[in-house]
């Protein structure tokens, strides 16, 4: 490789590679005695020093790894452990996939690396010849597994768990009825509980954007309001990109427009200055404590709820509806039919749940994408091109400085 630390500058900015920072410039640190990444940067290093390291990225970038050292390297980048067994199946079966090897190839043609992805190693002594695999075919491996995992990640948390488990409970206590159902309705309540769990961790991480600004209207707009005045700033036009972002989040986001009143909606969407000049408003209203209140509240009021055409209605009434099917199963006839009756958890879990969850995650994660495109870069922008137009004052400077240290410039 001719430019290691251009190899090194990709591999510590860009997340796809961060596998390679792990696995190898970890270990090329402690190689070296040097405590951390900084004090490797700052150090001046001489020829052979340099020379030094350069080899010893070689050494790993091209070295080779079994299945056994794979799981540790693996284990290490994804989310939950992933046995032996298990990831000789995947790698077995991404041996003869074309895409992954065209990923492979294509990442090492990035990098110059004409070596084989995989190679027998025959030992000298007696045994089976082994199959290794070069960093190339771990970076596309870890990814291939990560991606494996996002796409588990929830229904992982929404699915029916230990359903071993409460089959064997449902059939020990077929003699009893009020046991039998209590079983029902405990499960009935685990799975509505991961629900709103899930809707509101999903709402307080697209919040945080929100907060962002709110940060940036106290620390900016507000505490340096002398500074930005000096400039040629032009702070109308920061607060209108706001204001349209706050409308986006508003319409867009599901529990809002469910759970609040129109008259509080509508008391936002007003004109460019109304989520600004009303934050505190805007915080009572819409912070994730108050949505979390609002949603207790409509449990425990489902009958009043009036908004019927949300999913949380559709939840809350889809197990009432569902309980008391099972309910007239055992009580009335008897019918302790434990496949049914699972089946029935099932089906609520994945039709009222689960696909209500994915709709919600991939709301908040366009709200989350368009905060940046639609307000960090723009306001960035303008106070960039404000700073350049304005004359090099010591309150210009001053400001420079300030949004240097505040990541906004």
């Amino acid at each position: 490789m001719n430019d290691i630390f251009s190899f090194y500058k990709k591999i510590t900015e860009d997340r796809d590679y961060s596998f390679v920072y792990e696995i190898c410039f970890d270990t090329i640190l402690e190689q070296f005695g040097y405590k951390s990444q900084t004090e490797f940067e700052k150090k001046h290093l001489t020829n052979d020093e340099y020379q030094q390291i350069l080899d010893a990225f070689e050494h790993y970038l091209k070295r080779y790894f079994t299945v056994q050292e794979l799981q540790q390297v693996v284990t290490k980048e994804t989310y939950y452990y992933v046995s032996k067994d298990n990831l000789y199946r995947k790698i077995q079966y991404l041996e003869k996939n074309t895409i992954f090897l065209e990923k492979i190839n294509k990442l090492q043609t990035t990098y110059n690396n004409n070596k084989p992805a995989m190679q027998i190693i025959h030992n000298n002594k007696a045994g089976r010849p082994k199959k290794s695999y070069n960093i190339f075919f771990v970076a596309c491996l870890i990814e291939y597994i990560k991606q494996e995992q996002e796409k588990k990640k929830i229904v992982k948390h929404i699915k029916i768990q230990n359903l071993g488990e409460l089959r064997q409970h449902l059939n020990n206590t077929m003699t009893d009825s009020e046991a039998y159902w209590e079983i029902i309705l405990e499960k009935f309540d685990e799975i509505e509980d991961r629900y709103f769990k899930e809707i509101i961790k999903d709402y307080g991480m697209a919040y945080r954007n929100i907060m962002k600004i709110l940060e940036f209207n106290r620390m900016v707009l507000e505490n340096q309001k002398d500074l930005i005045e000096a400039t040629n700033i032009n702070t109308e036009e920061i607060k209108s990109i706001i204001q349209e972002y706050i409308n986006y989040f508003i319409n867009r986001t599901s529990l809002i427009t469910e759970l609040s009143s129109k008259e509080s909606i509508n008391y936002f969407l007003q004109d460019n200055s109304s989520f600004l000049n009303n934050t505190e408003n805007f915080f009572e209203e819409f912070a994730v404590e108050t949505i979390e209140c609002d949603i207790e509240f409509y449990r425990k009021h489902a009958s009043d709820y009036k908004f019927k055409k949300s999913s949380i209605y559709f939840c809350i009434h889809a197990r009432k509806r569902i309980e008391e099917q099972t309910k007239i199963d055992i009580k009335n006839n008897n019918f302790y039919l434990i496949d049914n009756h699972i089946q029935l958890l099932k089906d609520f879990s994945k039709r009222y749940i689960e696909k209500p969850i994915l709709e919600v995650e991939e709301i908040y994660k366009d709200l989350d994408w368009q905060f940046h495109l639609s307000v960090k870069n723009p306001i960035r922008q303008l106070l960039i091109d404000g700073i350049k137009a304005s004359d090099n004052t010591t309150q210009t400077q001053q400001l420079r400085e300030f949004l240097i240290d505040y990541k906004w410039l």
